[in-house]
């Protein structure tokens, strides 16, 4: 159409552009008549990536890909639910570990607080994987259970192999009576009593006695001795008068005396 008879002289159809000879029918101004896509602001660059909004095909504000499409289509991946942070694109909601930072802008995915986890969106900074994120005692060793208590030592408050109540503490603190200086036996803990053996027979005076965990010197777990003065005198040295009685037998004929202790 001739310009004398048009009412809108619109170089690239957008219907923006200039008055014809018949009058204006146009939109309004067109800021470049040569671009379609760009009419009513040619100089909005919202991501500032040197290209105009009106031309571009994603408006991608932190550079991860996603964005909203640009007057000239959409080549965004997607919608980004975040712009201004480049590790937030799908998932703006997401916090595990409730640490008020989302997920995807986490460094350290640590439910539990011990300083191990997972890598977040935005990095690790993490000191380890966690082998447990459940429990905070728990995070390099998941598995080892010296006490073999099914309580394994980082979640246990008492590494008590021989199940006397001593021991040593867990990953879980000590509830521990006391530290044991043999683990190994039940008998022999900071509680066991000792019997005074003077006379080194093996057997012991049952009123004298010392609570201690390792044998103190010329004392023994017995406590059935009647004489702790002679080492001849204790059960079953006259096995053939009585194998179980307190006897003395000094000339080791395994016949009582004739005097034995009261």
């Amino acid at each position: 159409m001739i310009d004398c008879a048009d009412g809108c002289l619109d170089a690239d159809g957008d219907n923006y552009g200039e008055p014809g000879g018949a009058g204006n029918t146009c939109t309004a101004t067109d800021c470049d008549d040569a671009i379609a896509t760009c009419n009513a602001d040619c100089v909005s660059d919202l991501d500032t990536d040197t290209i105009i909004d009106c031309l571009d095909t994603c408006i991608d504000g932190d550079g991860d890909g996603f964005g909203s499409p640009g007057g000239a289509g959409n080549t965004c991946t997607a919608s980004d639910c975040d712009d201004t942070i480049g590790s937030c694109t799908t998932d703006c909601v997401t916090d595990v570990d409730s640490d008020s930072l989302l997920d995807c802008n986490d460094t350290c995915i640590d439910i539990d607080e011990d300083g191990y986890g997972s890598a977040g969106g935005a990095g690790n900074t993490c000191v380890d994987t966690d082998c447990n994120d459940g429990l905070a005692t728990c995070n390099i060793d998941c598995d080892t259970d010296v006490d073999i208590d099914a309580l394994i030592d980082c979640n246990d408050s008492c590494l008590d192999a021989d199940g006397d109540g001593y021991g040593d503490p867990g990953g879980a603190g000590n509830s521990c009576i006391d530290t044991d200086c043999n683990d190994a036996d039940i008998e022999i803990n900071p509680g066991t009593l000792w019997y005074a053996d003077t006379d080194g027979d093996g057997f012991g005076d049952p009123n004298v006695s010392i609570a201690s965990c390792p044998q103190p010197v010329d004392h023994v777990r017995d406590n059935t001795d009647c004489d702790d003065g002679s080492a001849a005198t204790f059960p079953g040295a006259a096995p053939n008068n009585n194998p179980a009685a307190c006897m003395r037998d000094v000339d080791g004929d395994d016949f009582g005396d004739a005097s034995p202790p009261p």
